[in-house]
């Protein structure tokens, strides 16, 4: 019995033995056919160069639409009275100083005809009054001469004197009186100029909210004229490219329905602060419009020359495009000269230059001569070159 364990025991032992000497031969066997393998593997011959930093000079080109660059609402200068005649409707141009509107002056005019009719009264008293300060002004001087040759008594010279004074006040109030009905009629004359509603700027009527017979006020807008002789647009600009945006800067505006012109523009303001839901910044873009050529509405491209700036870049040749999509890629050189797949944001243009706004560094080395053998993981050879 002690005999058949020990039997059972050696050939368990043996058993174990033989199968931990097949793993280990399998495990070298797999070692060597690496070795070979790597001795083997060819590394690809590759020109690389090293990301650096380049001056870059971009335009960019945003949309928006045009609109006046003022519009002016014009606000009646009288209250209560009628309008009796409109002159101009929506989309007529007007210069300034042409009559938009007539309000009724009835009123008015009957104001007018009694102060015409008192100024005729006043110049008419003025006139006696002359009459009468001139007659006692001789009376007085001959009463004088006569006093001062004791011919007359000290009470007629001071009877005489005071008619005399009087009747010079009478003149006086009698010209005052003149002066206030003519300030009066002064007065009546603004306020009937103001019942002819006249346009303050050049412009197209933009809005037009009386009807013949209504009543105005001086609270409520009649028109609307929008100034067209210059325009502005608003367009939103991406804020890697906001900052290059200055004030002042020129800018060419595009329009479909002129599309062999080029109006000239200018950023006139600037927005403060970047958007953060859509990135952005907003953009105010003065245009020149003294031809009337542009309407307000119409629909814009904004062409801006921004500053120039340092980018990373690398050259067209390295960039990569996934297959059915709008992402791009470049091949990275690792620490063990394999190359890596590097997802990368790509900005603007210059030439065959193109700007990378994420996914590398400077120094990288980014591979140029991107051949079918190139694939992730892959061995390389490497040539560093520059980039001229």
């Amino acid at each position: 019995m002690r005999s058949k364990k020990l039997l059972a025991f050696l050939i368990f032992l043996i058993f174990i033995l033989s199968f931990a000497g097949l793993i280990a031969f399998r495990a070298h066997e797999k070692a060597l056919k690496q070795k070979v393998s790597a001795q083997e593997e060819k590394a690809i011959p590759v020109e690389a160069f090293r990301v650096s930093y380049t001056k870059m000079k971009s335009s960019i080109t945003i949309t928006g639409t045009i609109s006046a660059y003022e519009d002016v609402d014009i606000f009646p200068r009288v209250s209560g009275s009628k309008v009796i005649k409109i002159y101009k409707e929506v989309g007529d141009f007007v210069k300034s100083g042409e009559v938009l509107a007539d309000l009724d002056t009835e009123m008015i005019d009957v104001q007018l005809k009694q102060a015409y009719a008192s100024k005729e009264s006043a110049k008419a008293a003025i006139k006696q009054a002359e009459i009468r300060v001139a007659t006692l002004r001789k009376d007085y001087e001959r009463i004088k001469k006569l006093y001062e040759e004791e011919v007359v008594p000290k009470q007629q010279l001071d009877q005489i004197e005071g008619e005399y004074l009087i009747a010079r006040a009478g003149l006086e109030a009698a010209k005052k009186k003149l002066e206030e009905v003519e300030a009066l009629i002064k007065q009546l004359e603004l306020t009937k100029s103001y019942h002819r509603i006249l346009a303050p700027v050049s412009g197209v009527v933009s809005e037009r909210k009386i009807e013949v017979g209504e009543i105005v006020s001086v609270t409520s807008p009649i028109f609307r004229i929008s100034k067209i002789s210059e325009l502005k647009v608003k367009g939103s600009v991406p804020e890697n490219y906001f900052y290059g945006v200055k004030i002042g800067m020129k800018a060419e505006v595009l329009v479909d329905i002129y599309p062999e012109k080029h109006f000239l523009g200018e950023v006139r303001l600037l927005s403060p602060t970047v958007d953060p839901k859509t990135r952005t910044g907003e953009i105010e873009v003065k245009i020149n419009n003294q031809d009337l050529l542009l309407k307000p509405g119409m629909f814009a491209r904004i062409k801006l020359d921004l500053q120039e700036r340092e980018v990373l870049f690398v050259p067209q040749q390295a960039l990569r495009r996934f297959e059915g999509t709008g992402r791009y890629y470049v091949f990275v050189v690792d620490e063990n000269r394999r190359a890596r797949i590097r997802e990368i944001t790509i900005g603007d243009r210059s030439g065959d230059r193109i700007e990378v706004v994420k996914g590398l560094s400077p120094q990288e080395l980014v591979v140029l001569t991107v051949t079918s053998a190139v694939k992730d993981g892959a061995l390389l050879d490497v040539k560093e070159v520059t980039i001229e």
